[in-house]
């Protein structure tokens, strides 16, 4: 599930006038995905098929104005014309319809005949294509080689279809070749993972990021865990994650006529598994319906220890950040790319600084018998000035053919860059608490409104679910904006590329 599938290069040679049929076949599969230009041979003549087409457009039309002329009388109180106007002529005056370059004409006795401006088609072969096929042509121009009078059609399958595809071209021209010997660099080899349907969606949330390369991990399911747990933590409430769940589970289970189908799958998994988080998170910290005081808190209540969850929201995003980068290193190796990430902010070098800063800090942190550093700390501290050192050297070396000056200050500015941005990414998540504190704020806020109105129960009553309602609203989005950017910049950047290609089965027509 982490991992994409493996995919295999499918490269189809057949006679020019087998096109058609080889694209409905290959559509017919569900799972060839074409490429988006051709790569074999020169490109493929797609006029024949055009000009095939526009004949058989042009049967239809006359066809339809045949069919039309025998339901009318023999002498019609109005005159009718059909005519399909040239690329040079103008519409006449008049005209009642236009469907693309046709037009049917109303008019009385005194009207000009307009026979010169209509255009009869010639008597063309027409070619038999479906209209699946002609869909298929007509979006298929500029990705079908052609080399001596053969097409070459290119594309991907799954790995696990070679056996289907085998017996499906057995007695065509094929050559079936595994993405990793295809001489195609990886960016270029669609994506396409195997996800649990619960997971759709926090998959749709990680298209808002981009689509994950060939050769690298999924992050989907990443996303699925951090992000319910941040919201969780920012949103604690018993009473306000049930909102959310019981919502999340009525547009997951059932049909609702004001949302497409799709979209309330997607919204509805993903409300799901946060109520439950608020849910938990509000069992952990005592809190119900904006009450912080009806049911004990499980753990502690954070409002009452600020330094304490400061602290923790600090060391989750220690831990997120060093997971990042750790697979975004195993990316790089699984994709060939890990001397090239070498000095990246984020490759080998920074995460060692990193664990060194986080070692320095703690030995900082805890101090031995004496009152000195321990350890710990000195060697935390040597290595990370050691790696600032040699992130300077290298910063300083790739600018040779500048002048001094310049070399000594750019190199002093990405170092400084270099440093900064580990010390800003690690107090980002502190917005983690923030949140959480912000979310209290307002419970507490409804509480003293719904105090104000305690000689009128019903008042109190309305103030409280209206209250709740727009915690629910308001907050929710904020915090899922807020766990949404802290897994984009905070984590992602460091192992999703986002520049992969979506793996896109080629469709007819009543598939698109």
């Amino acid at each position: 599930m982490l991992f994409p599938q493996a995919m295999i290069r499918l490269v189809w040679f057949m006679p020019e006038g087998q096109m058609p049929a080889s694209l409905e076949l290959l559509s017919q599969t569900g799972v060839f995905h074409m490429v988006e230009r051709y790569t074999l041979g020169n490109e493929q003549n797609f006029m024949p098929f055009k000009r095939s087409i526009q004949a058989e457009k042009h049967r239809q039309f006359h066809q339809a104005q045949q069919q039309f002329n025998a339901m009318l009388p023999d002498k019609p109180l109005l005159n009718y014309r059909f005519g399909e106007l040239s690329a040079e002529a103008s519409c006449p005056q008049g005209k009642i319809y236009r469907g693309d370059s046709y037009f049917l004409w109303v008019g009385d006795d005194s009207t000009p005949d307009l026979q010169a401006r209509e255009r009869i088609p010639t008597s063309l072969e027409v070619c038999k294509l479906t209209e699946q096929q002609r869909h298929l042509v007509l979006n298929s121009e500029g990705r079908v080689g052609g080399v001596d009078g053969w097409c070459v059609i290119d594309g991907w399958i799954p790995a696990v279809e070679i056996r289907r595809f085998n017996k499906l071209l057995q007695n065509e021209y094929f050559v079936l070749v595994p993405a990793e010997e295809s001489g195609i660099t990886f960016d270029k080899v669609p994506s396409l993972f195997k996800r649990p349907r619960l997971l759709d969606g926090f998959a749709s949330l990680m298209g808002l990021y981009g689509t994950t390369a060939y050769r690298e991990i999924d992050p989907t399911p990443i996303l699925a865990i951090g992000f319910t747990l941040m919201f969780g933590m920012m949103f604690a409430d018993m009473g306000q994650g049930l909102l959310l769940f019981l919502v999340g589970l009525t547009l997951y289970s059932q049909r609702v006529s004001l949302l497409k189908p799709q979209t309330q799958h997607v919204v509805g998994g993903v409300l799901v598994p946060v109520g439950l988080s608020a849910m938990f998170f509000g069992a952990m910290f005592g809190s119900v319906f904006a009450y912080e005081d009806k049911i004990p808190a499980l753990l502690f209540a954070p409002t009452h220890n600020v330094l304490l969850y400061l602290s923790s929201a600090v060391l989750i995003g220690v831990c997120l950040i060093c997971i990042s980068m750790g697979l975004g290193l195993f990316n790089a190796w699984r994709s060939g790319r890990l001397k090239k990430v070498c000095w990246d902010n984020f490759g080998p070098v920074g995460l060692i600084f990193y664990i060194a800063l986080i070692a320095f800090v703690l030995g900082a942190v805890v101090l031995d018998e004496n009152g000195g550093w321990t350890w710990l700390g000195s060697l935390g501290l040597a290595i990370a000035v050691i790696g600032l050192a040699a992130m300077a050297a290298h910063n300083f070396s790739v600018m040779a053919k500048e002048s001094l000056g310049l070399r000594l200050f750019a190199s002093l500015l990405e170092t400084y860059d270099f440093a900064m941005k580990f010390f800003v990414q690690t107090l980002s998540f502190v917005r983690i608490a923030a949140f959480t504190f912000a979310h209290f704020a307002l419970s507490t806020a409804v509480i003293i409104a719904v105090n104000l109105f305690s000689d009128q129960p019903l008042l109190a009553w309305v103030t409280l679910i209206i209250g709740n309602l727009l915690i629910t609203l308001i907050e929710g989005v904020l915090v899922s904006i807020q766990a949404i950017r802290l897994h984009f910049f905070e984590l992602f950047s460091k192992f999703v590329s986002g520049g992969g290609v979506a793996f896109s089965p080629l469709a007819a027509a009543s598939d698109s």
